[in-house]
């Protein structure tokens, strides 16, 4: 797990400093970028790299969908941690993925008549 630690001295405020692994954030970067600029198969093989039966989960979940293809999701209510991002207890480096809000838009827009999102 040493490649998943990047350790940088970050600023409190201008006397103190705290020792942080941004290792999360950074990586939460890296996806985006390679979503904006390469495409949905270029997330998903990051993704497939990170998380372990990937490919599994994501088919349990369309199969949901298609279950429920019928059914409409009459409110979603959501908020940031857990949904837009994971939840990491740092709200001073937060990173609210833009391919995760994209894809939780596209749900909103497709299968919800009313939708909130509440995020920092």
């Amino acid at each position: 797990e040493s490649d998943r630690c990047i350790k940088k001295q970050l600023p409190l405020d201008q006397k103190k400093r705290m020792n942080m692994n941004v290792y999360y954030e950074i990586h939460e970067l890296q996806k985006d970028l390679a979503f904006l600029e390469q495409g949905e198969e270029a997330l998903f093989s990051i993704m497939r790299n990170d998380v372990p039966g990937f490919a599994e989960v994501v088919e349990q979940g369309v199969q949901f969908l298609l279950a429920a293809s019928d059914a409409c999701f009459h409110n979603l209510i959501t908020d940031r941690d857990g949904t837009i991002n994971n939840y990491c207890g740092r709200y001073k480096s937060s990173v609210q993925s833009a391919y995760n809000s994209i894809f939780l838009s596209r749900f909103a827009t497709e299968c919800c008549v009313n939708s909130t999102i509440l995020t920092a």
